[in-house]
């Protein structure tokens, strides 16, 4: 299967512009969100502890109000939909790439947008090299149904180290967080009452964001897990020259539902392991292509 020229295309290469520039986008809105609902929510608290002697209550509550409204109706809604059409991109790129049979069921963005979208990424002088040679050029070789079942074997398992992770630095900063709620109501003298109205209740939004983004990280490995499971079944049945139950479309729609709803991650932190994910990927690979050539 020759993968390279495919996945060097122009086509190709504008279609993973198109949705990495659409995933940066949405990256941009949920830090927004985290903005709004941790950073000033925190700043408040922390301005009310060294300002005992102005109610800033008022203030807080009606923060944590909008706060919790602009994320649910505005950001939320935005940042989604952008990452479901950054994976309807990357659908089109890996079905073309992978001769997969393309899904009705899912909606890409007209080409004309993918076209603008491709253009604002080389406005932004951002780099190519992380695009190019996107699956590794050692699968070039093997047999088209093998080199597909590897391709997908490698997306499920891509970041699955980087979000473990990820986990523990969100679950760091939501201790972080409980303890600006803590030492608030120390620091103000707060009865029970107190602490539940003017201080839990502010800070209300940016504890639900955080937990959110938990919720979100664990369903994500869950998912990944799952993915991984089948994937692998899949690339052993062919590697013992029998027929998968599950096809390489099963697969890719299992694919699509973990990008579409998987819990985002900041670029700063993604690219800081990119290299490592990288390196160990294309390793993985090399050791499934062997695998592969000596059962064959």
């Amino acid at each position: 299967m020759s993968l390279n020229p495919k996945q060097s295309s122009e086509k190709s290469n504008r279609r993973l512009k198109a949705q990495r520039q659409l995933y940066s986008e949405a990256k941009g809105w949920w830090i927004a969100d985290f903005f709004l609902t941790v950073v000033i929510t925190v700043l408040i608290s922390i301005i009310r502890v060294f300002a005992a002697d102005i109610d800033l209550s008022l203030l807080a509550g009606c923060w944590a109000l909008l706060a919790t409204f602009l994320s649910f109706v505005v950001f939320t809604p935005i940042y989604r939909r952008k990452q479901s059409e950054a994976a309807g991109i990357q659908e089109l790129f890996d079905c073309d790439v992978l001769g997969i049979p393309a899904s009705p069921m899912i909606k890409c963005p007209p080409e004309d947008k993918m076209v603008e979208l491709s253009n604002h990424y080389d406005r932004e002088g951002k780099s190519e090299g992380t695009l190019k040679d996107w699956y590794p050029v050692t699968l070039d070789n093997l047999p088209e149904g093998a080199a597909t079942a590897i391709c997908q074997r490698i997306n499920s398992r891509w970041d699955e180290k980087l979000r473990t992770r990820y986990l523990h630095v969100l679950g760091w900063t939501t201790g972080a967080f409980v303890l600006v709620v803590v030492v608030t109501s120390l620091a103000l003298d707060l009865t029970l009452k107190g602490l539940i109205m003017s201080t839990l209740l502010p800070l209300l939004p940016g504890l639900k964001f955080l937990i959110k983004q938990i919720q979100d990280s664990l369903a994500t490995t869950r998912r990944l897990e799952q993915l991984s499971e089948h994937s692998l079944e899949r690339l052993n049945l062919l590697s013992a020259g029998n027929e998968p139950v599950m096809s390489a479309r099963n697969i890719q729609d299992e694919i699509y539902q973990h990008r579409k709803s998987t819990a985002l991650i900041p670029d700063w932190f993604f690219m800081r392991y990119r290299t490592t994910e990288e390196a160990s990927m294309t390793s993985y690979a090399s050791h499934l292509v062997a695998e592969f050539e000596g059962s064959n």
